[in-house]
């Protein structure tokens, strides 16, 4: 089942607790409806049939991996599967900003940069010169967008 959140309108501001969002929910490329939180610490919120809702849940728990954090572990439901697919999407809205004007490579397991003056966007002789000035390092911009975003969610 593939399940992923499209039209989403995230609202850092108001992101107390938990994230402050809502976002259209698609189940295997059918709009299911309309997940939603207020961003004070409650849950989420679903606007659609309730039925396809439980259902979906129901799946998640069943086939997605449990969660672990803080050395416990618990079922993965639909809300905290949104909760991942939402972080992804902050993630990735991330890396696409910092790649556009820095040159973004991985050090000790660390994320680090190199920026120029007065550059907004990083062209192919900003990575040229960065691989013959550095050649034992890897730029995450000049891989392809899912192996570079994969080593940039690694590191952060």
């Amino acid at each position: 089942m593939k399940i992923e959140l499209k039209n989403i309108n995230y609202a850092e501001f108001a992101s107390e607790e938990t994230n402050c969002y809502s976002a259209s929910l698609y189940v295997d490329g059918k709009r299911l409806g309309v997940v939603r939180n207020d961003g004070h610490g409650g849950p989420d919120y679903f606007d659609g049939n309730q039925a396809d809702f439980n259902k979906v849940n129901d799946w998640c728990k069943a086939n997605l991996p449990k969660w672990e954090a803080f050395g416990s572990s618990g079922i993965t439901d639909l809300e905290m599967h949104c909760a991942s697919l939402l972080s992804d999407w902050l993630l990735e809205k991330e890396y696409k900003r910092l790649s556009r004007g820095k040159i973004l490579f991985i050090e000790g397991g660390d994320l680090m940069h190199v920026s120029f003056k007065r550059v907004r966007k990083i062209t192919q002789d900003h990575l040229d010169w960065f691989t013959v000035k550095y050649p034992e390092r890897k730029a995450l911009n000049s891989m392809p967008f899912a192996d570079g975003f994969a080593a940039f969610k690694g590191a952060v």
